[in-house]
């Protein structure tokens, strides 16, 4: 693994994705009529459906972020990739939240998990406002480098040397 932060995150998300998994199953039993989804309740339950589909897209973009990672990614795509994992995490454990106080399920072990100490942790060390400048910082160093390369290779001019140009 790259990194423990990744690790972490990696675990954290697999938990929210069971919880997810859990919440779909539940919203498939509140919106069934003998045993087939019903359009009624489906209306019925809107949010609760565009919470858990949104959950669904962030979910599957902070797994797919963190896997992308390899051993020779840079620290930039480490941290830009933590930190997108970390705040997915936030804002999927919310929208979890949200549907189990739709469906009136039991939204107790989520929030004890969604303030736990290990949670904490990992959002100070990836989202506090040092790390995050930390992350700024990298990121725009790299675009320097990147243009400055660039505007190099791309430019009209020979390159600077003792000899001055004159038109003809």
């Amino acid at each position: 693994m790259l990194n423990p932060t990744v690790a972490q995150l990696s675990a954290i998300l697999l938990h929210l994705r069971q919880v997810f998994t859990s919440h779909v199953r539940a919203m498939a039993l509140v919106c069934a009529v003998d045993g087939a989804l019903d359009a009624r309740q489906l209306d019925r339950n809107q949010l609760p459906s565009y919470e858990l589909a949104f959950a669904s897209a962030e979910l599957f973009a902070a797994e797919t972020v963190l896997a992308e990672l390899s051993a020779a990614s840079s620290d930039l795509a480490i941290l830009l990739a933590t930190t997108y994992a970390a705040d997915a995490c936030k804002t999927v454990s919310d929208r979890l939240l949200q549907v189990a106080l739709d469906l009136e399920g039991d939204a107790g072990s989520l929030r004890q998990f969604a303030s736990s100490a290990q949670l904490a942790e990992i959002y100070r060390t990836v989202l506090s406002g040092r790390a995050l400048d930390d992350t700024g910082r990298l990121l725009s160093e790299s675009r320097e480098r990147s243009a400055t390369s660039t505007s190099a290779r791309n430019s009209p001019w020979p390159k600077a040397s003792s000899a001055v140009w004159r038109p003809r």
